[in-house]
């Protein structure tokens, strides 16, 4: 069990990171990125550090890592976010079918999300989502085209239109599976983008 969670806001992020440590206090991956699409990712074990803020971030997307293999030491390549030609990931839950995804799409490295942003690279996000098993709780950023992404099946994924999180939130909704969600920068809220089928029926 890991947490997932993206806000535009410092102080929210923060207080979104503080939730999420009961779900993952092994490692931690944060993305940043500016209005010129400058992307910054930290990437660390040391919980007692703070995140940096910087006064040009317009959002901040994070995942609380907690090892779901029997590899109990950190390394940053296997700690989210994952990253592929410009894309970056990271991802909530088990993937039950990684082995046959790597031999057929490729991957990353040894972690099952990261059979993810290849399959997005070669089939699109829409038929990648359809083809995963197991459970899943995404965002992802293309800094190619300035999008942002947030979808799930089986893994929570609680908002209140503009800030997200694994961990529920009073007052915050869970996002409906089988729906790809874009954030829309000017309006700063999650809009249905496309739809996917899932026949997951339980949560992480």
């Amino acid at each position: 069990m890991c947490g997932i969670i993206g806000s535009p806001d410092k102080n929210t992020f923060d207080n979104l990171f503080d939730l999420n440590q009961e779900r993952g206090n092994f490692a931690y991956g944060v993305v940043k990125f500016n209005i010129s699409n400058s992307v910054k990712v930290v990437k660390d074990n040391d919980f007692d550090k703070k995140v940096e803020f910087e006064d040009d971030t317009v959002f901040y997307l994070g995942h609380l890592q907690s090892p779901t293999s029997t590899k109990r030491d950190y390394a940053d390549d296997t700690t989210h976010p994952f990253v592929y030609k410009d894309k970056y990931l990271a991802h909530n839950g088990v993937l039950s079918n990684f082995d046959t995804l790597k031999e057929k799409y490729g991957s990353v490295n040894e972690v099952d999300s990261s059979v993810i942003l290849p399959m997005i690279d070669q089939i699109g996000l829409k038929q990648t989502l359809q083809e995963l098993k197991g459970t899943f709780g995404c965002w992802l950023y293309d800094s190619n085209t300035s999008e942002l992404f947030v979808f799930r099946s089986g893994s929570t994924i609680y908002t209140d239109g503009k800030n997200f999180s694994s961990t529920p939130v009073d007052g915050w909704e869970l996002l409906d599976e089988g729906v790809i969600y874009r954030f829309n920068f000017t309006k700063q809220r999650y809009e249905q983008y496309d739809t996917f089928e899932t026949e997951t029926g339980f949560f992480i």
